[in-house]
């Protein structure tokens, strides 16, 4: 029994050695490390822009606001005169809660947002809550360029589904066939190794 293990992992140790030396595979490593580094960046580049918008939504939030209780605040004491529209008089609750004093809401991202930033291709970053009809509300603002939102972004949830299961298929499609058409799985079956220890060895070797 021991003789046969100590086999087994002679086996395996030549048959890894034999992969490293496979150009093929480290031409797939290099992509699938250059794919991971690219979405790893592109995800952390597209969550710091979703914080930008959402710290300016933010900030024109306080400024609006600030504003019209600072204009409120001078009409009340008589230091300046209440504008003659009804659209620009701060006292309309109306025209306040249709636009100037509009809360910008936003869904906080998780610490694993970067990983899938494409799922927020049809979700804008920050929604301002006001009194306004719901044309202006869904019309308002475009979220982004329709041709860019068609492809997608190239996250690392887009590596994980589509670009690793093609670096494994690279690799392992011609497992069993090659090895077939080559003899050597015929001779590795006639050695007494089992079949379920071929398929663990490196493939293409």
């Amino acid at each position: 029994m021991r003789g046969s293990l100590a086999r087994s992992v002679a086996v395996l140790r030549q048959e890894w050695r034999l992969l490293w030396r496979d150009p093929a595979v480290w031409a797939v490593l290099v992509i699938l490390c250059a794919s991971v580094a690219y979405a790893v960046g592109n995800g952390q580049r597209q969550t710091r822009h979703h914080n930008e918008r959402v710290s300016a939504a933010k900030a024109d939030e306080t400024a609006r606001i600030t504003a019209a209780k600072q204009q409120l605040a001078d009409i009340d004491a008589g230091r300046v005169k209440a504008p003659s529209e009804p659209f620009q008089d701060p006292r309309n609750a109306i025209f306040v809660g249709s636009g100037r004093a509009a809360a910008a809401v936003d869904l906080p991202l998780l610490p694993l947002a970067p990983v899938a930033v494409g799922l927020r291709d049809l979700l804008p970053p920050v929604l301002l809550v006001s009194a306004a009809s719901k044309d202006s509300f869904l019309f308002k603002d475009e979220i982004a360029n329709p041709v860019h939102l068609l492809s997608g972004w190239f996250d690392l949830a887009f590596v994980l589904v589509f670009i690793y299961p093609l670096c494994v298929l690279l690799l392992t499609y011609n497992l069993v066939s090659l090895e077939r058409e080559q003899g050597r799985l015929g001779l590795v079956a006639s050695c007494g190794h089992p079949m379920g220890l071929w398929l663990l060895l490196p493939p293409g070797t």
